[in-house]
């Protein structure tokens, strides 16, 4: 079953209700309720985190309800910080929910396609709803709900999907871990190259809501001009005629990400990026939105530089650049990339992925 409603952020209460409603949806009595939003990083940009209204809307409606709300934010990215800089701290002290780092939070053994997942034990004592954000991905297309799963995961296991392949083990996430219900909030959205800074905020006044993962997903990727089938980690699904007609009236295409144009800077061009996985790249975009909120002038610093000269940057495995010799201010970032240094007698700023404040030094700043 699935649903959508056209809402915005004073109509949000009401969008979602009719929402549940329409769905059918119903906690188990008995037990407590776990919120899965998408906050990525630490930001009050409303198109690239679970907007903390949609949730608010939530905690109104099962008001009578135990509430936990837990997510770990993108490796390098400290959880606690995020959730309180996008405004969940103190939407959870308002309202009287918990308010979990799942990079911290108890953890059991759950078996799946590839042997044992670390998951949190929250997402099992309760029922399990999933708040994803509406909005394009520049590794795999978009960030939807079965993208918004890999929040559940610990750092370890995180970093482990990107050696399986990202999709295929978001696709195998999907498939073992359920939600009870699943929403996006695509009130404001992320196009291009998200699903951070990078990308573009757009208006799209929607809210969907479903209990199939793969279902809804492939709804989202309709609404956004994206063919579900070209979505590597989704299993698309045949959409009832009514739900077809609803998503053309707000059918909306989207910017779609390009993976050799992450950074929209003229002078900064990434190399291999195709070989590392989004931990060095949000790094570095995370380093960048840093330097922006907090580091004014380190950030008209880079901007001079980066008026005045190009930067190259190799990142992931494999030797696959011919011609580093001839490049300016080539250098490597992540750990990933340090054979490539070493064998190119380049700079290295190492880490799995490195601190976003490593940003100084890959561009020399300070």
């Amino acid at each position: 079953m699935i649903s959508l409603k056209q809402a915005d952020t004073g109509t949000i209460d009401q969008a979602l209700a009719e929402l549940l409603e329409e769905v059918a949806f119903s906690p188990e009595k008995g037990r407590g309720i776990f919120i899965k939003p998408n906050v990525v990083i630490g930001t009050r940009d409303a198109g690239i985190i679970t907007a903390p209204r949609v949730v608010e809307a939530l905690l109104k409606y099962f008001s009578g309800y135990t509430i936990t709300i837990g997510e770990r934010s993108a490796v390098g990215v400290s959880t606690t910080e995020a959730l309180e800089r996008s405004g969940y701290g103190e939407l959870a002290r308002r309202y009287g929910a918990e308010l979990v780092d799942l990079s911290r939070a108890p953890r059991t053994g759950v078996t799946w396609e590839r042997g044992t997942l670390q998951l949190p034990e929250v997402l099992f004592e309760n029922t399990y709803i999933n708040v994803a954000k509406l909005k394009t991905h520049f590794l795999t297309t978009v960030s939807l709900c079965a993208k918004n799963q890999k929040g559940l995961l610990s750092v370890k296991d995180a970093k482990k999907f990107h050696f399986i392949g990202i999709d295929q083990a978001i696709c195998d996430l999907g498939k073992a871990i359920k939600p009870d219900l699943n929403i996006i909030d695509g009130i404001q959205a992320l196009e291009g190259n998200g699903p951070t800074t990078f990308g573009k905020t757009k208006k799209v006044g929607v809210l969907l809501a479903g209990d199939d993962l793969f279902q809804i997903d492939s709804a989202a990727c309709t609404l956004m001009g994206i063919d579900p089938r070209s979505v590597k980690h989704l299993v698309p699904q045949e959409m009832p005629d009514n739900v077809c007609d609803r998503l053309t009236s707000f059918s909306s295409p989207f910017l779609k990400p390009s993976l050799e144009n992450c950074l929209t800077v003229e002078t900064v061009h990434f190399h291999n990026i195709r070989n590392c996985c989004s931990g060095c790249i949000l790094a570095i975009d995370n380093g960048i939105n840093w330097l922006m909120s907090e580091e004014k002038e380190l950030w008209l610093q880079l901007l001079k530089k980066l008026s005045m000269e190009s930067y190259n940057i190799y990142l992931g495995v494999g030797n696959n650049l011919a011609r580093a010799g001839e490049l300016a201010n080539l250098r490597a970032f992540g750990s990933c990339s340090a054979h490539f240094a070493r064998q190119n007698n380049l700079p290295c700023i190492k880490g799995c992925p490195p601190s976003p404040k490593e940003i100084l030094h890959l561009f020399e700043l300070g």
